[in-house]
């Protein structure tokens, strides 16, 4: 049995919405945000009630990992002039805080670009961002910038 007319229905039925909402209001979530029914995204798929597959999170994880490494080659090209483990730190760093966080990291970006390591390891230390994540995160990428 070919699944596609049920797809193709789903889709029609479902629609697409690329940022969670609820799905008894249609509203967005975002911070603050009070549910009435379930956090729901893509076509239907209710967060809270179908588990997602390892699988489809690392795919997911891989294609957006390359989707912010192209932007951030594009907003710093000189990033490409890094050894791999400092310019995979700074990957990793917008993925995290998305491209435009990160460039709001002025001076560790510019240490970097001037291979000031330990410079660059204190400016993200510095960081608020360093008050929000774990100990071992904050601690292991701020190495990593310093030692390469």
């Amino acid at each position: 049995m070919s699944l596609e007319p049920v797809v193709a229905r789903l889709k029609d039925h479902e629609g697409f919405r690329e940022f969670v909402y609820d799905d008894a209001t249609g509203q967005p979530i975002g911070p603050g945000s009070v549910l009435v029914g379930n956090p729901t995204i893509g076509y239907g798929w209710a967060l809270n009630k179908l588990p997602i597959l390892r699988s489809f999170a690392e795919g997911h994880l891989r294609e957006t990992i390359q989707e912010v490494a192209f932007a951030v080659h594009h907003q710093l090209p000189w990033i490409t002039e890094l050894d791999v483990v400092r310019h995979g730190v700074v990957i990793e760093l917008a993925y995290n805080l998305g491209v435009t966080g990160l460039l709001g990291f002025v001076k560790m970006l510019d240490a970097l670009r001037r291979r000031r390591w330990t410079e660059a390891k204190a400016e993200l230390l510095a960081s608020h961002w360093a008050t929000q994540v774990g100990p071992e995160r904050r601690e292991t990428l701020a190495r990593l910038l310093e030692t390469g």
